[in-house]
C-alpha cells in the first residue's frame, strides 16, 4: 500500500509539472506572418546629397502576466478615475498570436512622406476556461510610453498615456472611431513618427481586459498582456555622396544589390570621401553610432579601419542590410593579458589570433560572412575605458553597417541550484523507471 501511494503521489507531481508548462499564457508567431525585426534608412538634403542614416529596430515581444499590472492599472486610474479597474485573480492559458509585426519605414527612396514605425497584428486565442468573445464583452486597452507626443506632435515632449483618441470617454482601444482590423479578439496599430533625424523610443503595453458585467460598464477585469515597441538611431553620415544622374531612374537613385549598410551603394556616388580620419590606428578607433538595447551601432563606416567596442569576455559582430565581413585585418597590440583572440563563426572555431595575424574570412570559408564572435578577451586596462579594445575591419564595400554586443564569461553552473522544472521531469521519470527495474528484479 505504502508503494501505491507513492506512485500516486510521483503521478500527481509529474501532472502538475506537465500541466504548468502545458498550459502557461504565451506568445506564438504565425507560420505565414510578417516579420522583420531590423531595417535601415537614410536622409538626404534638399540637393540630393546622402546626409545621413538611421536604423528601426523592434523590440522583443515580451508577456506581461496579471502580476506586473500594478502599475498599468495606477496609470488607468489616474486617466479614467470614474472606472474601477482590478485585475484578474488568475493569468490565461492561451496565447497572443502575432501575426505581423515588422519595422515599417518610408524614406526618400519612396514616394510620400517620410516617416519611420512598425506595424503589428495579434489575435487572441482563448484557452480551456479563459473569456472568448462569444460569450463576455472583451476589450484591449493599450498604454503607450514614448519620448516624441503623438498628442503635441514634438519629439523630445515625453508621453506615458492611455492609447484613446482624444476627449474619448473609455480606455478601450478597440473603441476608438474608425479604428481598423481591431474588434474583441483582433488588435492592429502602427505608430510612425515623421522626424527621421531623431532618435526615438516607443514601447507599447497591452493588455486583454473584460467587462464582466454588463450592468457595471466602468468594471473592468485585467487580464494578460504584451509589451511591444520599436526605437531608432539616426547618425549623421561620415561621408559625402551625391547621387548622379544617371544612376536615378524615376526619380528614385537605384540602389545597387551590393551595396554597403543602409541600403545604398556609396560606389555610385561622387565625390565619396571620408569626412575624417577616425580608425586609422588602435588608438584612435571608430565609435559606435548609437545603441539600442545591448547592441552597438556602426552606420555606414569606412572599411579597412579600426573599431572599438567596449571591453568584455567576448563581443558579436552582426552585419547590417547587405554589407559581409570579408576580414579582421589586425588585432590590438598591448591591450589584452595574453595577446591572444579567439574567433568563431556559428558553430565553427576558426582559431587563435594575434597582433598582426589577418583572419580571412572569403579564404577560409569561401565567402564574406554576415556575423562572427571574438572572445577570450582579458583586457589589461579594465572595462572603463572608452578605446580599449579595437579591431580592424573590412567589408565587402567601401562601407559597410553592422552592430555588436558585448557578452561576459559563462558563468560555471552551480551544482547545488535546484533544477529546472523540465530537469525535475526527468529526475522524477528517470527515478520512477528505476524504481520499476527494481521491482521486476525482485
Amino acid at each position: 500500500m505504502k508503494l501505491n501511494y507513492w506512485m500516486v503521489f510521483i503521478t500527481s507531481l509529474l501532472l502538475t509539472i506537465m500541466e504548468q508548462k502545458t498550459f502557461a499564457f504565451s506568445i506564438r508567431f504565425a507560420s505565414n506572418g510578417t516579420y522583420k525585426s531590423l531595417e535601415p534608412y537614410g536622409t538626404l538634403d534638399g540637393d540630393g546629397t546622402l546626409n545621413g542614416d538611421g536604423i528601426v529596430q523592434l523590440s522583443s515581444p515580451l508577456i506581461m502576466n496579471t502580476s506586473e499590472t500594478n502599475y498599468f492599472l495606477e496609470r488607468l486610474s489616474i486617466a479614467f478615475p470614474s472606472w474601477d479597474f482590478e485585475k484578474s485573480d488568475n493569468d490565461l492559458i492561451g496565447s497572443f498570436d502575432i501575426w505581423e509585426y515588422y519595422t515599417d519605414v518610408n524614406d526618400f527612396r519612396h514616394p510620400g512622406q517620410d516617416y519611420i514605425g512598425s506595424q503589428i497584428k495579434i489575435r487572441y486565442t482563448p484557452g480551456y476556461g479563459d473569456p472568448t468573445p462569444a460569450e463576455n464583452q472583451l476589450h484591449w486597452i493599450q498604454r503607450v510610453i514614448s519620448n516624441h507626443s503623438s498628442a503635441t506632435g514634438v519629439h523630445g515632449d515625453d508621453e506615458d498615456v492611455i492609447d484613446v483618441s482624444s476627449g474619448q470617454t473609455n480606455p478601450f482601444y478597440d473603441l476608438i472611431p474608425n479604428i481598423s482590423f481591431t474588434d474583441e479578439d483582433d488588435f492592429a496599430d502602427g505608430p510612425k513618427r515623421p522626424d527621421l533625424q531623431n532618435n526615438h523610443v516607443w514601447l507599447g503595453e497591452l493588455f486583454l481586459v473584460e467587462i464582466p458585467d454588463r450592468s457595471q460598464p466602468k468594471k473592468v477585469t485585467v487580464y494578460n498582456g504584451i509589451s511591444w515597441g520599436w526605437r531608432n538611431i539616426y547618425a549623421a553620415s561620415n561621408i559625402s555622396c551625391t547621387f548622379e544622374d544617371n544612376v536615378v531612374q524615376n526619380n528614385e537613385p537605384i540602389l545597387s544589390s551590393g551595396s554597403g549598410g543602409g541600403g545604398f551603394d556609396k560606389n555610385e556616388c561622387d565625390n565619396t570621401q571620408p569626412k575624417d580620419k577616425e580608425g586609422q590606428t588602435q588608438e584612435n578607433p571608430i565609435l559606435e553610432n548609437g545603441s539600442l538595447e545591448d547592441w552597438k551601432y556602426f552606420l555606414n563606416a569606412p572599411s579597412n579601419r579600426w573599431f572599438d567596442p567596449p571591453t568584455r569576455f567576448g563581443f558579436e559582430f552582426q552585419s547590417i542590410d547587405n554589407t559581409l565581413f570579408t576580414d579582421i585585418l589586425d588585432f590590438p597590440l598591448g591591450l589584452d593579458a595574453d595577446d591572444r583572440f579567439t574567433v568563431s563563426v556559428g558553430e565553427m572555431l576558426l582559431g587563435e589570433f594575434s597582433p598582426g595575424d589577418r583572419v580571412n574570412f572569403v579564404e577560409l570559408l569561401g565567402e564574406g560572412v554576415s556575423s562572427f564572435k571574438i572572445t577570450g578577451i582579458d583586457s589589461l586596462l579594465g572595462s572603463d575605458k572608452a578605446t580599449d579594445i579595437p579591431f580592424k575591419l573590412a567589408f565587402n564595400d567601401d562601407y559597410g553597417s553592422f552592430r555588436l554586443r558585448a557578452f561576459d564569461l559563462p558563468e560555471t553552473p552551480n551544482p547545488e541550484s535546484v533544477p529546472e522544472p523540465t530537469s525535475v521531469f526527468s529526475l522524477l521519470a528517470f527515478g520512477l523507471l528505476s524504481w520499476k527495474g527494481k521491482r521486476r528484479h525482485r
